[in-house]
């Protein structure tokens, strides 16, 4: 069976839901209305040996829960509080979930914040699109990778294991700026400034305020979510976990409830600017869990080609997110925001 852009989680849960039934799955920022509330409802589906939702209020967690139970009564369910902009709440969690946990078959790191209007900081004092899309799952997903490994090492097919970034188009608007990671106003090379040309022709206008550019941050963090998968999968394919980092398309959730907040009405009509004018047409919530549920599932997708997947397919990143050297360069920047070292 063949999936493109106008599939949805549901049927493609259906398609693998061999490859799900008996698994352990955890996934990160569920909430009502999402797509990770999508997600979790398509797996759910399918029998899953356990699924943990995760998502940073309880609120969140019974909301999905209940509407999970409604309608597959069976499926066991564990809540999870995790503050990823808090590396306490992300230590905290990995800690409750290694105790109730004995392998993890699949993470789906789905938690996501955009376009933060004004600079803000984190608990730990990290711009906080950065700490929260990616910092706080890397700091997560390695202190819960020992339940991997016992899932890789017990699975019957390899590369089964896998670790799923969800990432977005909007990578394309910036690197990594290592010179400036945090958005101080210091000066970074050419190579880590932002394409101002696709920021222009997808958003309109760029306002920088500070030293602080919010779809600049959002990027940036998005790049990240691509070297992290890229990273995962160049040390940890050999013991049969793989990773790959999604675009799940332009959903009407709240995560773009910071988009437009800041384009002057006057600029919105000689523009002619709607939201999907700016981002491409939408999908439904449905559809875009598709790409996530079929990163997770697809056995016979495994990387070699491509990490990362939008519309159920293999796609190409932009070259500064498909980059070894940056890869390894945001690892080692990685751990020294966490303040411990990882070896895969």
């Amino acid at each position: 069976m063949s999936f493109g852009s106008q599939s949805t989680a549901t049927e493609v849960a259906v398609a693998f839901g061999k490859y799900i039934r008996g698994k352990t799955v955890l996934m990160t920022g569920v909430s009502p209305e999402s797509i990770g509330e999508a997600t979790a409802h398509a797996i759910a589906s399918q029998q899953p040996a356990r699924l943990f939702l995760a998502s940073r209020t309880r609120s969140n967690i019974d909301s999905v829960a209940n509407n999970i139970r409604a309608k597959f009564p069976a499926t066991p369910l564990h809540p999870l509080l995790l503050d990823l902009s808090s590396q306490t709440s992300v230590r905290q969690a990995a800690a409750e979930f290694n105790a109730s946990a004995s392998k993890l078959d699949i993470l789906i790191n789905n938690a996501g914040i955009m376009a933060v209007a004004e600079r803000t900081l984190s608990v730990d004092g990290i711009e906080l699109q950065f700490a929260t899309n990616h910092i706080g799952h890397f700091l997560f997903t390695n202190l819960i990778l020992d339940k991997m490994r016992v899932a890789a090492k017990e699975s019957e097919i390899r590369g089964a294991t896998r670790i799923i970034n969800i990432s977005s188009n909007g990578h394309r608007f910036s690197p990594v700026r290592f010179n400036d990671w945090n958005f101080e106003g210091k000066d970074v090379p050419i190579e880590q400034q932002p394409d101002v040309e696709k920021l222009m022709g997808r958003i309109g206008s760029i306002n920088w305020t500070n030293g602080y550019e919010k779809f600049v941050a959002y990027g940036q963090s998005k790049t990240a979510n691509i070297l992290f998968s890229l990273y995962l999968r160049e040390n940890l394919g050999k013991g049969g976990i793989l990773s790959f980092s999604v675009h799940p398309g332009t959903i009407g959730t709240n995560l773009i409830r910071n988009m437009f907040t800041d384009i002057k009405k006057q600029e919105a009509a000689k523009l002619s600017m709607r939201p999907e004018s700016l981002v491409g047409s939408y999908k439904s919530i449905d559809g875009g869990a598709s790409t996530s549920i079929f990163a997770a599932f697809d056995q016979c997708v495994d990387g070699t080609s491509s990490i990362y997947l939008e519309d159920c397919s293999e796609a190409t990143p932009a070259p500064h997110a498909n980059d070894v050297t940056l890869a390894h360069k945001l690892w080692t920047l990685s751990e020294t925001l966490v303040g411990q070292e990882f070896t895969l």
